[in-house]
């Protein structure tokens, strides 16, 4: 069988392996792709169409349109079950997306021959997902009319009325003026079914029996009215301040839908983050805790359909669920993530993942995972390096049996020594690592230390160590006493060390200062024991006078 050559679509996609970041190449290819489709469209032309697609759609798969567009030219062309297939594609992806719900359900309803049982379970599901939406005034109106066109004004049908009664939606107002018309026009017949028969008494002072008798008068039905329409106009202004109190952040939602290489404006970032926090912590609109939960997720989802290029909405959401003491759903939210970031902006998402694997004690798992960062990332940051040590380091001293901790250090201390003599970091890096290793050993014997001295071939860590001896010396002369004071001594001496660091007498006559504080007698002149306070005054009175001069 001939292969027919399509120019365009060789030009274009040739255009799109030099730079699969133009998305005004990739509109080209899809407006190309669909030219002239039909049913009698050769298998070839219907292939490139859905490789196109496909190939975008993984690329970008927050495009809601352009799942929509696929599965309708997939239904037009007779294939129904692709067509069904690629809606449920995209909701798997995107489960939070009221368009792409409308349309599948709208298609479920009318067009794909299911049962009413098969197609309310849809409905269901959508209303979990998307049903406290503030636009979903659409969803909840196709879900009464399907009600209504297969079972006609049911118990179901007015439940589900009611149940709209309670959202803070932007058209609220539609469904209480439909209510109101409900209770205008309700008989003996309808009654049962727009009150719920435990409300009779309490509300109504009436009995079931009483409601369904035969013997019901037009005026009880009357009266029941009046009392309806004082029940509901309560509800209405409920739900009124409700919605006016979501609108302030609704109303500063620019564009809401994913659109390539458009970046949000700070504003709308700082509402969007506002707006989340405020319904994480405001569950007052939901009757129960799970209805809560529910709703927060639901907005982060929405959310992140616009703002899944942002690392701070993930981290959000996934310490949203940690405060939940939802640790799994937060892990695999960060992993979700990982496929919407970039190399310039998942690193803080990396980070959290290390923290939650390795609260969880999963160190090889975190291993594996900084050494692939290291290996494949054309830029490795300080902070990756860092990470990578403090696993290293934490696998030393977590030997749960005890037999390999030598052996454990000593890999330790030649991976430092490998990774400096590599050539591989800078010395501010090297610099930097070496701070840290101090701090990681600051608990241990001084003696523990000596390896570090391997580092600094050439003499071009002396200031460094020099620094960092002392105040580990500090720290360890301290015996854990009277902290608060050490602390004061550290930033003193640190404040000085930083002005004179260049200057190696300064440096010789600093050091000389402290060992004078260290050797300084217990007790003073009179015999009394002196205190770590009368120490540390004696220390920042020499280090003044030591270096008034300077």
């Amino acid at each position: 069988m001939s292969t027919t050559i399509d120019p365009t679509w060789t030009e274009l996609s040739a255009k799109l392996q030099t730079n699969p970041s133009d998305f005004t190449t990739w509109e080209s290819l899809l407006d190309h792709s669909t030219k002239n489709l039909s049913k009698i469209t050769p298998e070839e032309t219907l292939t490139r169409f859905r490789i196109c697609y496909d190939s975008a759609l993984s690329r970008y798969p927050n495009l809601e349109q352009y799942w929509i567009n696929y599965a309708s030219w997939e239904y037009k062309l007779g294939y129904t079950e692709r067509c069904l297939d690629i809606y449920n594609r995209a909701l798997t992806i995107i489960p939070s997306s009221l368009k792409i719900w409308c349309e599948y359900l709208e298609f479920l309803s009318y067009k794909a021959g299911y049962s009413y049982e098969t197609v309310l379970k849809k409905y269901q599901e959508a209303e979990v997902l998307i049903g406290d939406h503030y636009h979903s005034f659409g969803f909840w109106k196709g879900y009464l009319k399907f009600e209504k066109l297969y079972q006609g004004k049911s118990i179901y049908y007015y439940n589900l009325l009611k149940k709209c009664l309670d959202l803070p939606l932007y058209h609220y107002a539609e469904f209480f003026s439909m209510w109101f018309k409900e209770i205008d026009s309700m008989t003996k017949d309808t009654a049962p079914m727009i009150i719920k028969k435990e409300e009779l008494p309490k509300k109504f002072k009436i009995t079931e029996a009483q409601l369904s008798a035969k013997g019901v008068t037009d005026s009880m039905i009357a009266d029941l009215k009046v009392k309806l329409k004082k029940i509901y106009t309560d509800v209405y202004i409920t739900t009124q301040f409700k919605s006016h109190e979501l609108f302030k952040y609704e109303n500063q939602i620019k564009l809401e839908y994913f659109v390539p290489n458009v970046y949000k404006s700070y504003q709308e970032l700082t509402n969007w983050d506002q707006y989340l926090t405020f319904i994480s912590k405001n569950p007052s609109n939901a009757n129960s805790s799970a209805k809560a939960t529910q709703r927060s997720v639901n907005l982060f989802e929405r959310a992140l359909i616009s703002l899944a290029s942002y690392p701070q909405f993930w981290i959000q959401y996934a310490e949203y669920h940690l405060s939940q003491g939802n640790t799994l759903d937060a892990k695999n939210i960060l992993y979700r993530s990982l496929q919407y970031l970039n190399e310039g902006n998942n690193l803080p998402v990396y980070n959290l993942i290390i923290d939650l694997e390795l609260s969880l004690n999963e160190y090889g798992k975190v291993y594996e995972l900084i050494r692939s960062l290291l290996e494949y990332r054309e830029v490795v940051s300080l902070e990756l390096y860092l990470r990578f040590i403090e696993v290293q380091y934490l696998f030393m001293i977590n030997d749960k049996e005890g037999k390999n901790s030598d052996n454990s250090k000593g890999q330790f201390k030649r991976y430092i020594v490998d990774l400096f003599d590599s050539g591989s970091i800078s010395l501010n890096f090297q610099t930097s690592i070496l701070v840290h290793l101090f701090e990681y050993f600051k608990d241990e014997s001084i003696n523990n230390l000596s390896f570090l001295t391997e580092l600094n071939k050439d003499d071009k860590f002396n200031a460094c160590i020099e620094y960092h001896m002392i105040r580990l010396k500090l720290s360890l002369h301290s015996n854990g006493k009277n902290k608060n004071k050490i602390s004061e001594l550290n930033k003193l001496y640190f404040d000085i060390y930083s002005n004179f660091q260049n200057d190696e007498e300064a440096r010789d006559k600093l050091d000389h200062w402290f060992e004078m504080y260290l050797s300084y007698q217990q007790h003073d002149e009179s015999g009394d024991e002196r205190t770590e306070d009368s120490l540390g005054r004696l220390f920042e009175i020499d280090c003044l006078r030591t270096f008034n001069d300077f």
